[in-house]
């Protein structure tokens, strides 16, 4: 771990070294973007719509009442650091089952990445790039269907996703050289963002699940045990 940063600047400086500063930064900056945009986008317009449509929540609310486990997840760029306080959100603030909130979201924290398959898209499209080779469909649904069967192969850690890329690459033809630092050089920035991602999508299947077959947030149905007890207990006498 001590030498990991040491290990880190010298990939990025070993691709940076043979292209033109203000370039590379200039494509780096351009590829950087586009993930941040889709990942927006993702989760701005995809979660809210699905927690509208078929949870029928208000969405603002909803997100609004996980802002602890997102920042979490932020600080963290680790969905199982972010599981527990996402659990208790989704329990205490926003109403949902608990059986129903532990057994999904501790599903989703390992098999959910929704950020994670987009960034694998994009990040491999763009080294493909770089390297100067062709895409044509096949190869754009190849690497969705590797990005969305990876993605779910993913540990919860942070930048476990870079191992999957090399193998994405690889197995669409896109060869894994020096330039691969670059994604390096923004992974920091990136892992975090889309472990926000999962974790909100996480949460937002959580409120579809709960909608369909929760029993409204309550525990194991003891107050209703209870008040058909009462309730007997009056009529006896």
């Amino acid at each position: 771990m001590v030498l990991t940063p040491i290990g880190v600047c010298s990939l990025v400086f070993a691709a940076i070294i043979k292209h033109n500063l203000a370039e590379t930064g200039k494509i780096v900056a351009m590829f950087t973007l586009s993930v941040i945009i889709g990942l927006v986008l993702h989760f701005s317009v995809t979660y809210p719509t699905l927690i509208a449509a078929f949870a029928k929540r208000n969405p603002v609310t909803y997100v609004a009442n996980i802002v602890p486990a997102l920042l979490t997840a932020f600080g963290t760029s680790s969905s199982a650091a972010a599981l527990p306080v996402n659990t208790r959100c989704c329990i205490d603030h926003n109403g949902i089952s608990p059986s129903i909130a532990k057994f999904v979201l501790s599903l989703g924290a390992t098999i959910n990445m929704d950020g994670t398959g987009l960034y694998l898209i994009c990040a491999g499209y763009f080294l493909g790039t770089l390297e100067g080779v062709e895409f044509d469909f096949g190869m754009f649904a190849t690497m969705a269907v590797l990005a969305m069967l990876c993605s779910l192969g993913t540990a919860p850690v942070p930048s476990a996703s870079l191992v999957l890329l090399a193998t994405i690459m690889t197995s669409v033809g896109i060869p894994v050289t020096e330039k691969f630092g670059y994604i390096y050089a923004v992974d920091w920035l990136l892992d975090r963002l889309r472990t926000v991602v999962n974790v909100s999508g996480d949460a937002a299947v959580t409120a579809v699940i709960d909608k369909q077959y929760g029993d409204g947030g309550d525990d194991d149905g003891l107050g209703d045990s209870d008040g058909e007890s009462s309730s007997d207990a009056g009529n006896a006498s």
